[in-house]
């Protein structure tokens, strides 16, 4: 197994796929936001497997995500929006 995203790219994505801020993060996870934010930044890109195991926890990500490249490409894959009535439900419109 390969990987080609880094984990600042992979904790980024899934963090804010999750609509979660830096803050929300730490408090999930318990690892400080200033801490997440170098992660992100890769200041720091070399955590220990317990701050990997809690941000997995936290985001609910299968820790294989960050190993096999096959996985990380699900992660980024274009939507296809042939098939638009299918992503219709997706979209909330605001009514205020």
């Amino acid at each position: 197994m390969t990987t080609t995203m880094s984990i600042a790219t992979i904790v980024r994505t899934l963090r804010i796929d999750r609509n979660l801020s830096l803050r929300d993060l730490a408090a999930l996870s318990g690892v400080t936001a200033s801490y997440l934010s170098r992660i992100e930044n890769d200041i720091k890109p070399n955590i220990t497997i317990n701050v990997l195991s809690s941000l997995c926890r936290a985001l609910k990500a299968d820790p294989k995500l960050f190993l096999d490249d096959d996985l990380q490409k699900v992660l980024v894959q274009p939507i296809d929006f042939k098939d638009f009535s299918y992503y219709k439900r997706f979209i909330t419109k605001d009514e205020n």
